[in-house]
């Protein structure tokens, strides 16, 4: 038998109150033969479907380490394709939960996938510039598709052709033959980059996204198959001299107008229905535009109406009806319609819409703010609103998903002394949550919190506040026993005494000041109950903003991160200057002692560097080893 061994192994064993990741898109999936009522989302390296109906979680298709980045369902309804950071695809059975098979060959995150129209094929975009096509079935890669020069943000199969469209960071699309994986012609007409796009109405229109408030329009069409028998004459064709294009290919694609978007800034992402014929867009705001093309019957019937009643009216005219020449030519303002403008209730970060029975139109939203919103628009068989006038009527938020967590990020994390509930605290609440079942139990409005910690007895919190107030809460009541003026500027720290009967405040405002813990008549119920509360004990004058502050379990040092980049260490009795601490480029922000009192590791804003020293009574430092890594 050979030689084992066994390795202490950190694992996460759990997250919390993860609805929906900002990073990741979300998209609707079918279970138990239903549509429109089960959302997949990325939620950190899982990804969780999501039940409208019940508003709880259906199923979660576990992950390894890397977070989920993009996910695309199969046109089958039976599978679920996932991107990841480290640059993986997995594809997953949306009926049994489990891994079918993985695909290996991007060097960087996933930013895009796509499904061909039968299902048999995947492609994958990266940030390493890189487009790779997949064969599902086979469980092996097909070709890759290098010429990109920036990110790629969206590619998407064309269903009568074996083309493959693709948009990149670089300002280009692509156009991709995948039978001789060339690239015979690229759209050179954005100035800047390109977020996304989508075809609609049969791949016969081709929608592309920018930076600015204009969506535009290009037609796809085939030379071969124009109406005359006579050969096609290059020459003759409108094709701008910078566009990379063979013009032994058959297929062009040619702007035709735009479309102006009412929100403002950049496109985050299009994307359409299953029809191909409705058109949902968003930008950095909390709206969702909604466009629908309308089939050719109907324009060709609008068309023709326009066409007679300028016939009519040039009659009236005095015109020779010989002499009037009329085509029945449409525009895009009769191909497209602005639908109703959805206005969610925060930050829009991902979209997905499935058309239901009855002509009504399931929105999913992702936002920003941690939650789903599902939104539901009337419309009738003509896929039109009822009227313009009744916009809010006909827009329906059907359903909400948002679990008794944080709106905005989290500052802060503490331990109770028995590690069985911990403490987080944001921008505006501090919650309490219960660390075997990982839910929320206690919430208590705030301000912008930015250090707790846990006083012993694990009764009540101490939190330091941005504008340098110091916070005593009542865990069991989650009342606010006292607000403290502690400091001037941000209270960035704050640390427990050794023998726990106090602690130390550091701040921006150059001070660390010390505080005892001590019982006082409660003067704001006027209960005989005492209150716990805090005495100023003494004060540390500074030259630089205080970012951490720690205390050796021994109490002989203190230990303070200024915003210089340094380390000083005091004596915690007499607060004389001991030693500085010198190898940050930047200031630390966080650092922690040994419960020997011997070792201290530091950490600053990009690098992690471990400063592993001995503290020794004659004032000597032997350096023990350091290390400084990058984080990604």
């Amino acid at each position: 038998m050979g030689l084992t061994k066994q390795y202490l192994r950190f694992a996460p064993s759990g997250n919390l109150n993860i609805i929906s990741s900002s990073k990741c898109n979300v998209v609707f999936v079918t279970l138990e033969g239903k549509d429109g009522r089960f959302v997949a989302a990325g939620a950190c390296e899982n990804v969780v479907i999501w039940d409208f109906n019940l508003r709880e979680k259906a199923q979660v298709l576990s992950g390894d380490k890397a977070e989920v980045t993009q996910l695309a369902a199969s046109p089958n309804k039976r599978h679920i394709a996932v991107g990841y950071a480290d640059g993986t695809v997995k594809t997953f059975d949306l009926r049994s939960g489990e891994n079918i098979s993985i695909f290996v060959g991007h060097k960087s995150e996933i930013t895009t996938l796509a499904y061909d129209s039968l299902g048999h094929r995947l492609a994958s975009g990266s940030k390493d510039t890189d487009i790779i096509v997949w064969d599902v079935v086979a469980e092996t890669g097909i070709c890759r598709l290098a010429g990109h020069k920036g990110v790629v943000t969206k590619v998407s199969f064309m269903k009568e052709n074996n083309i493959l469209i693709s948009a990149s960071k670089d300002t280009f699309v692509k156009f991709w033959d995948l039978d001789t994986e060339y690239n015979f012609h690229t759209l050179v007409g954005h100035r800047s980059e390109v977020w996304g796009f989508c075809l609609v109405k049969n791949d016969k229109y081709l929608v592309t996204g920018c930076n600015d408030t204009e969506l535009r329009v290009w037609k796809i069409f085939n030379v071969e198959n124009n109406e005359d028998d006579n050969p096609l004459n290059i020459n003759s064709l409108n094709i701008n001299e910078e566009e990379a294009i063979d013009v032994n290919y058959p297929m062009r694609c040619e702007k035709i107008g735009s479309i102006l978007r009412a929100g403002r800034g950049r496109v985050i992402s299009l994307t359409t229905d299953a029809t191909n014929d409705i058109i949902a867009c968003h930008g950095n705001g909390n709206s969702i535009e909604l466009f629908y093309m309308i089939p050719e019957d109907q324009v060709t019937k609008k068309t023709t109406k326009r066409l007679n009643k300028e016939k009519k009216k040039a009659l009236n005219a005095g015109k020779d009806e010989a002499s009037i020449c009329l085509e029945a030519s449409s525009t895009l303002h009769d191909e497209v319609r602005r639908l109703v403008t959805i206005n969610a209730t925060s930050k829009v970060k991902s979209i997905d819409l499935i058309l239901g029975g009855g002509g009504e139109v399931r929105v999913c939203v992702g936002l920003n703010k941690n939650s789903l919103e599902l939104y539901s628009l009337s419309a009738n068989d003509e896929r039109k609103l009822k009227n313009k006038n009744d916009e809010e009527n006909n827009v329906m938020l059907k359903c909400s998903i948002s679990l008794q967590g944080h709106r905005t990020d989290v500052r802060a994390v503490c331990f109770s002394s028995d590690n069985s509930a911990f403490a987080t605290a944001s921008g505006e609440s501090i919650k309490l949550w219960e660390r075997s079942t990982l839910t929320c139990v206690k919430t208590v409005g705030s301000g912008y919190v930015l250090t707790l910690t846990f006083v012993p007895g694990d009764r009540h919190i101490i939190a330091g506040m941005k504008d340098g107030k110091i916070l005593i809460i009542d865990i069991s009541n989650g009342d606010i026993l006292e607000e403290i003026p502690a400091h001037q500027q941000d209270l960035s720290s704050v640390a427990l005494f050794s023998n726990l009967k106090g602690i130390a405040s550091g701040g921006l405002d150059k001070t660390v000041k010390f505080w005892n813990f001590e019982l006082i008549d409660d003067t704001i119920k006027e209960t005989k109950c005492k209150v716990l509360s805090l005495i100023h004990s003494n004060t540390l004058n500074l030259e630089e903003g205080v970012l951490c502050v720690k205390i050796t379990p021994n109490s002989k040092y203190i230990a303070v991160s200024l915003l210089d980049s340094t380390v000083k260490i005091f004596y915690f009795d007499t607060l004389k200057f001991f030693i500085s601490l010198y190898g940050h480029k930047l200031p630390v922000l966080c650092m922690d002692i040994s419960s020997d009192s011997t070792l201290i590791a530091t950490g600053s804003i990009i690098c992690r560097s471990f400063w592993l020293k001995f503290f020794l009574n004659n004032r000597k430092m032997l350096w023990i080893f350091s290390r400084s890594t990058a984080v990604n």
